[in-house]
Order: C-alpha cells, then sequence, then structure tokens
C-alpha cells in the first residue's frame, strides 16, 4: 500500500514537471512568434515609408 502511493506520488511529479515544460515552451514560442510578428509589421511600414521619401 505505502509503496503504490510513494510510485503515485512520484508519477504525478514527474507528469506535472512534463506538463510544466510543455507549458513553458509553448509559451515561449508564443511570446516570440509574436514579437517577430510586430517587428516584421514595422519594417514593412519603414519601407513603405522610405519608398514613398524616395519617390517624391
Amino acid at each position: 500500500m505505502t509503496l503504490d502511493l510513494l510510485w503515485q506520488i512520484v508519477g504525478g511529479g514527474v507528469g506535472g514537471a512534463a506538463v510544466s515544460a510543455l507549458l513553458r515552451n509553448w509559451l515561449s514560442l508564443r511570446l516570440k512568434g509574436s514579437i517577430e510578428h510586430e517587428y516584421a509589421v514595422k519594417l514593412d511600414e519603414l519601407r513603405n515609408d522610405f519608398k514613398t521619401q524616395i519617390l517624391a
């Protein structure tokens, strides 16, 4: 009985650690993608402004 409880605790800890690691990686990738997108949009705006100034 005690050994079963110990295995359940260990299994829960390992499972919780795995879920935590996956969530951390997922959030990190989403944040990186969001920042990358913002920079891409800003770069496009700057390119358009630059082209407009050159042609004017």
